[in-house]
């Protein structure tokens, strides 16, 4: 028998895969104690105590999961941690190894080009067995492919390095000029975001900005802030910029990012991000691309997806009228949003008031609406 003090990070994340894969061959995981954030309260990256034993004979154990010291939170029966798997075929025309794209799904086979999948084995530490069955319920429900650099393949992070360095001598403290400056931390929350800085777009070649001719910033977008685990998004038509604590989603339709900016910041979603991507109990880890593009999205009717718009867009200007006051008539409509997707998701209503308090004592902004 072994026991480590390891990082949580390799439980999860994709580009720990093969390492998992060979690890999980060898060995039986019998205990993980997460210590939390307080015992290493400068960590960038919480810490679990690993105890596992050299497999004999193929024979798998259970893994019991506690809070430090003795509080059990879960049980896997058996080394089975997740069904999830992804494709690895050069040749698929899904993958995208620039953006770590590669196509998941429960098969055997990738449901594109149908050769071998490889299993994701990750390893949830923090959702107890009742969330666990809400997140596996949302991923076979809906498509964790349907952001796929195929269909989107206009996705980029703010301005950083030589391009924020020279946008930083044109910026100025107002809201005059052509295009809006927006701090991620400051001035983006969800469904609105607020205007403090600008400056002439025009002042600065196209070719020192990201993308070709200004379009991340001139186009209409989907605004993903993703500087911590859970997406807040707003959907502008407005000439903004950026730093690299934001994402700009760009499409053809306009009521595509407006049904994307509901959903992502639908209280399903936020509750999947907060437990299904996230082993980290207080400590901040941030949305990458691959994560975003993998969320479980519903993939809908047009006439649905309107639907979902309509709401969004009645958000969007209550919240700039009332200057982000979450007044009943937003609430209303925040709320057909939630149940909107909960309802897709079958949810039962039991569950719904438990996403709801979950996530309400986690997010200030659901905490107004629910609580």
């Amino acid at each position: 028998m072994h026991c480590y003090l390891v990082p949580k990070s390799f439980l999860l994340r994709q580009n720990y895969i093969e390492f998992r894969e060979n690890f999980l061959k060898r060995a039986n995981l019998l205990k993980i104690f997460d210590l939390g954030s307080n015992i290493f309260k400068s960590a960038t990256n919480e810490v679990i105590i690993l105890i596992f034993e050299n497999k004999k004979n193929n024979l798998n154990r259970d893994l019991f999961i506690y809070d430090f010291p003795k509080n059990l939170t879960n049980i896997y029966k058996n080394q089975e941690f997740d069904n999830l798997k992804r494709c690895i075929n050069q040749e698929c025309q899904l993958i995208n190894r620039a953006k770590n794209f590669y196509p998941y799904s429960y098969s055997n086979t990738c449901i594109f080009c149908n050769k071998p999948n490889e299993s994701l084995n990750r390893i949830r530490i923090k959702p107890t067995s009742r969330i666990l069955k809400i997140i596996e319920k949302m991923e076979k429900k809906a498509d964790l492919n349907y952001l796929n650099v195929k269909d989107f393949p206009k996705m980029i992070r703010g301005e950083e390095a030589e391009g924020l360095k020279l946008l930083r001598k044109f910026i100025k403290e107002n809201t005059q000029n052509s295009c809006f400056f927006l701090n991620a931390k400051k001035d983006i929350t969800y469904y609105h975001f607020t205007k403090r800085k600008s400056f002439n777009i025009k002042n600065i070649s196209p070719k020192v900005l990201k993308g070709s001719n200004y379009e991340y910033y001139l186009r209409p977008k989907l605004i993903i802030k993703h500087n911590k685990i859970v997406p807040e998004t707003v959907f502008t038509i407005e000439c903004t910029s950026f730093t690299s604590s934001v994402y700009s989603l760009l499409h053809d339709k306009d009521s595509e990012l407006k049904y994307l900016c509901g959903c992502l910041n639908s209280l399903p979603i936020q509750f999947y991000c907060t437990f299904g991507i996230n082993n980290q109990k207080d400590t901040t880890i941030n949305l990458n691309q691959y994560m975003i593009r993998h969320l479980p999205i519903p993939r809908l009717e047009n006439k649905e997806k309107l639907i979902i718009a309509k709401l969004v867009d009645e958000i969007i200007a209550d919240l700039k009228k009332s200057n982000i006051q979450l007044k009943n008539m937003v609430k209303e409509n925040l709320s057909k949003i939630d149940n909107f997707f909960m309802n897709f998701f079958e949810i039962e209503e039991e569950d719904k008031n438990f996403m709801k308090n979950e996530i309400g004592d986690r997010i200030d902004w659901f905490k107004k609406i629910y609580k």
